[in-house]
């Protein structure tokens, strides 16, 4: 059944940025603007008689870099950014079906409450089912946000790479909807539902089950061959405890038939280490440094360490590249540097197998 009209609410500062912000659009933030183009964007402050006015704000960083572009020195000579108008259409086509809207000035707008909101049609989803739809298709959350509107359901996706991905899962749920574009990113309105939405759900429901069976097996074979790395690991760890790991065919560390003493360093073909990855002479490995970078080499030797008989490897870098963040900010490129030549000056790294930061050798 329709949903019956409602009076509006009245708007303040915090609602309407809040909104706009759900709504896919770029909310200004001075103390960033000196330093990146986060400074840019909706701006909103309270006006006489329960009104808020919102505009496109310019930061410092994006005003200074088009004072350059223009080749201008003078502030007072810079004309208007040619996309403030744009921004303001944008806002008030985004506020207009919850709030009354009026553009002044070609850049301002006046956002007072409705005396009327329209009302919702049957089969619009609300914005809680349209993020879970999402979800449940491995959508890229990041890029991807929903708010309800009275009469529809927003979707803003601000990644071109997940465009596809949504249209296919809107669809796929028996939605209707139609797309448009703004200046910050791409804009669907799901406006209600298809008639065969019940059969849509029951294939997709259908389609995820078998999935779901799909992956549980994958991991439950993953899990399998952890288990049998990991006892390796352990087997050899043990072995090596109790000095039958077999030694190299020439040991250089002690005459033939000879223990190696506890004092020195016990060299052996191979060794793995706590997550059941082999290492040997010969193979190429990377450690993740420090001071931010991967280090490539290729491994020289395998040992047992003195005394405590933990294994170690000796590798020496011959290329270098920066490695990617762990965990890289929102929005951000999480990408290695361009792998380059190991400084002439490098010596060779000791590495014990434990180390988390030690892996195969890495390609990215």
């Amino acid at each position: 059944m329709t949903d019956q009209p409602t009076a509006g609410n009245p708007p303040s500062v915090t609602a309407v940025i809040k909104f706009l912000k759900a709504a896919g659009f770029q909310h200004s933030r001075y103390t960033e603007a000196m330093r990146d183009d986060s400074g840019s964007g909706a701006k909103a402050r309270s006006y006489s008689g329960g009104q808020v006015v919102v505009h496109w704000n310019e930061g410092d960083y994006d005003y200074r870099k088009r004072m350059g572009q223009l080749g201008i020195t003078e502030p007072r000579d810079m004309p208007q950014h040619p996309d403030a108008r744009t921004y303001a259409q944008e806002y008030a086509e985004a506020l207009a079906p919850r709030y009354t809207v009026e553009i002044s000035n070609g850049t301002d707008v006046y956002v007072t409450a409705r005396e009327t909101l329209p009302a919702r049609p049957p089969g619009v989803p609300r914005a809680v089912s349209v993020r879970k739809a999402l979800k449940a298709a491995d959508v890229q959350h990041e890029s991807v946000s929903a708010v309800d509107q009275p009469d529809h359901t927003r979707v803003a996706i601000r990644d071109e790479i997940a465009l596809g991905p949504v249209r296919d899962a809107l669809t796929a749920e028996g939605w209707i909807f139609e797309e448009f574009e703004t200046l910050q990113h791409y804009g669907i309105k799901i406006t209600g539902s298809t008639p065969d939405r019940p059969a849509r759900l029951r294939k997709l429901r259908a389609r995820r089950e078998a999935r779901a069976i799909e992956l549980a097996g994958r991991a439950a074979v993953a899990k399998v061959e952890e288990g049998i790395r990991q006892t390796k690991a352990a087997e050899f760890l043990a072995a090596a405890a109790a000095e039958e790991v077999p030694q190299p065919q020439e040991p250089a560390s002690a005459p033939e038939g000879l223990e190696v003493p506890l004092d020195q360093d016990k060299p052996v073909p191979y060794a793995y280490s706590p997550s059941g990855v082999r290492y040997e002479p010969g193979m190429r490995a990377t450690l993740r440094t420090r001071d931010g970078f991967w280090a490539h080499g290729v491994v020289e030797a395998v040992y047992l360490a003195a005394h405590t008989r933990a294994p170690h490897m000796r590798f020496m870098a011959d290329a270098y590249q920066v490695a990617p963040r762990r965990r890289a900010p929102k929005y951000m490129d999480n990408k290695p540097g361009k792998r380059g030549p190991a400084p002439a000056h490098t010596t060779p790294w000791e590495i014990p197998l434990d180390n988390k930061d030690l892996s195969p050798e890495r390609f990215a």
